[in-house]
């Protein structure tokens, strides 16, 4: 029990000292967003995760027309394993790791919890864009008039 206890007080001063760090990629553009940091850092380590490559590429995935929301989130989860493998790769930084590890799995429940209207709107924002396209398209397939004073038409 005290060993939960210690990692809950470690997890709270990381996310207190993480809150400069916070908000451009990671999280809702809200103000629950600013609380949700792009880099994980500890006292233990001079490292740092880059999650908010993982964030980048995870608003990306749902973005993509069609996609199953559980394969984004499996690979967001993935992304931030290897980012806190990558950043705490050393013996000594293992306790950063673990911390880390720990940060990403409460990234990912929460995404898995809280992320379906943010699925839906990226979806519907990927539709839009289908669509947009498609006007596009149309429009560039219909022949312009030829008007008098049209130079080119001869």
């Amino acid at each position: 029990m005290q060993h939960v206890m210690r990692l809950m007080m470690l997890l709270a001063v990381m996310i207190i000292q993480n809150q400069a760090l916070a908000g451009q990629f990671c999280g809702p553009q809200s103000a629950i967003g600013r609380w949700v940091p792009d880099h994980f850092m500890t006292p233990m380590s001079n490292q740092r995760a880059e999650f908010g490559r993982a964030c980048q590429a995870h608003d990306a995935c749902y973005g993509y027309l069609g996609v199953n929301k559980d394969v984004c989130d499996a690979q967001f989860a993935q992304h931030l394993r290897l980012e806190c493998d990558w950043a705490f790769r050393d013996w000594q930084d293992e306790p950063s790791r673990m911390a880390c590890l720990m940060a990403a799995s409460v990234y990912v429940a929460n995404v898995r919890q809280f992320g379906d209207p943010y699925f839906a709107g990226s979806q519907q924002g990927a539709m839009m864009r289908l669509w947009m396209h498609r006007q596009i398209q149309q429009a560039a397939n219909v022949p312009l008039p030829v008007t008098r004073g049209d130079v080119h038409a001869r």
